[in-house]
């Protein structure tokens, strides 16, 4: 999880519509946040990523994360500073779990490293953040098969490719550094 700059929501997503869509989904429940609009701006801030696990969106669905849940806040449905992009999973491991009574991150808010730290491809509450802890186990980003495996997984071939490299970089010859040093003269 890393630390969001929160950018300016779409032109699209005028005033007098964010009024009438949260007036539509006040009136219906009726889905006015899913616009292309809105989530190719929240990919944006993300940098394509979940703005919680970080899972790549590539090939996968993006949805709208409602940070203060609609279902408890319909005012805020469709309010910018209210929508973070999220995976399916995280979206759905959040749920309506109300923000505003127990916080967790907020990562356009709060920077990630306060709360939160990696050790061993895990996440851990730092200084036992009590918000740390919360989101850490609310989200589930230390699920086994979906997250800590995969970080596992990267962490290892990353540590193949450099040691490739190192032998690669110990098989140079002398003889070789030489000429190269020479000719740079």
């Amino acid at each position: 999880m890393i630390k969001l700059e929160q950018i300016e929501k779409p032109k699209q997503l005028t005033d007098i519509k964010q009024k009438q869509f949260t007036k539509d989904f006040e009136n219906t429940g009726k889905n006015v946040w899913n616009k292309k609009y809105i989530k190719e701006q929240l990919k944006k801030m993300s940098n394509n990523k979940c703005c919680y696990c970080e899972v790549e969106f590539v090939g996968r669905h993006m949805e709208v994360e409602h940070f203060y849940p609609k279902k408890i806040f319909p005012a805020m449905v469709v309010v910018w500073e209210n929508l973070l992009p999220s995976c399916k999973d995280c979206n759905g491991n959040k749920g309506s779990y109300n923000t505003k009574k127990e916080a967790i991150i907020k990562p356009t808010i709060q920077n990630p490293k306060e709360h939160i730290y990696l050790q061993d491809f895990r996440f851990f509450p730092k200084n036992d953040s009590e918000i740390g802890q919360r989101t850490i186990n609310l989200l589930k980003l230390n699920d086994r098969k979906r997250l800590y495996e995969p970080r596992t997984d990267l962490g290892y071939n990353i540590y193949i490719k450099l040691d490739n490299i190192l032998k690669l970089i110990e098989n140079i010859s002398p003889d070789e550094n030489k000429s190269t040093e020479v000719s740079e003269l």
